[in-house]
């Protein structure tokens, strides 16, 4: 038999739905919903078993982020705390800021979830593999095959296969 090439695979998830922003209130700062919660867990269940586990999670400083990611870990094994980076270039962040926070990913990660907002989430997922999603709702996950030995900082257009 011949030895399996392992690609490199991206799951990226939109937050799950948050409360509004009170009058005055930043967005940075909106919280989960009930049904943000419920998205959020549905994610982590679909992420157990295409995955099991992950190597790596970068997300959103947003409330909403933060609490997505929380609640979808809660159906994974335990990631330890020094692989899991919150970074600011994920929120209100553009293609061309996606890849440069994915750019800071050690290159020995084989699995890594990137929990974020749209537009960003689905323009990366277009710009990744060609194919540029009708929306995308919250709690929404995509899972994209990369080329095997690509490095995570050379990631460009048209490089990935969605499978999920």
């Amino acid at each position: 038999m011949g030895e399996r090439t392992i690609t490199r695979q991206l799951a990226v998830v939109r937050h799950g739905q948050a409360q509004p922003a009170p009058p005055g209130g930043a967005d940075i700062q909106r919280a989960l919903t009930t049904t943000g919660e419920q998205e959020a867990r549905a994610a982590g269940q679909r992420l157990a078993s295409m995955w099991g586990t992950l190597d790596l999670v970068l997300h959103s400083p947003a409330v909403r982020t933060t609490q997505t990611w929380q609640t979808l870990a809660t159906e994974l094994p335990e990631l330890p705390a020094e692989q899991v980076w919150p970074t600011r270039d994920v929120y209100e962040a553009t293609v061309p800021d996606l890849l440069a926070a994915l750019g800071d990913v050690p290159e020995e990660c084989q699995r890594v979830l990137l929990v974020g907002h749209a537009p960003g989430i689905p323009a990366l997922v277009g710009h990744l593999t060609g194919g540029y999603p009708q929306g995308w709702s919250t709690g929404q996950v995509g899972v994209i095959d990369l080329p095997a030995g690509l490095p995570w900082a050379d990631l460009y257009e048209g490089c990935g296969t969605r499978i999920g």
